[in-house]
């Protein structure tokens, strides 16, 4: 299915997709996309589909344009950095699950269980305990109500 580049955001997004580099890169070199295609908006204001074919080539055609003049070995550190950060972030995220799996289960067992403890306190000798306090009542209402 081919899909049409019609307007400047979709194509330079479609773009940005396709380049396999740093950050830092990606914006040196969708900055020089954008001003092609800025370029060619001002000859083409009405361009068709195939005028952009044409002219700029598809976004993943710009894309290996434009990747052929960056560093190799910047864009491989980059790949590395990134493949290690999404590592990183699958085995975090199945920790998570398994502890969570566990304290589930662990709830799942002991669901049922209750634990109750009585204790007993025996006096022999009543003069060992301490004395309550005595407490009064007062009545505030007033008599004939």
């Amino acid at each position: 299915m081919v899909r049409m580049y019609m307007d400047r955001h979709s194509y330079l997004r479609a773009v940005k997709r396709h380049l396999a580099c740093s950050k830092e890169e990606r914006t040196r070199l969708l900055d020089t996309a954008s001003r092609a295609v800025d370029a060619f908006l001002e000859e083409n204001p009405q361009a068709d589909e195939a005028a952009w074919r044409r002219n700029l080539g598809t976004p993943e055609e710009l894309a290996a344009e434009l990747m052929q003049s960056s560093n190799l070995e910047a864009v491989n550190t980059s790949l590395r950095k990134h493949t290690r950060t999404i590592w990183i972030a699958c085995v975090l995220f199945l920790v998570i699950v398994a502890i969570g799996s566990a304290i589930g289960y662990w709830c799942w067992i002991h669901r049922d269980y209750v634990e109750v403890k009585t204790t007993i306190i025996t006096v022999e000798d009543e003069s060992d305990l301490l004395p309550l306090p005595s407490f009064q009542i007062h009545d505030y209402t007033k008599e004939g109500e």
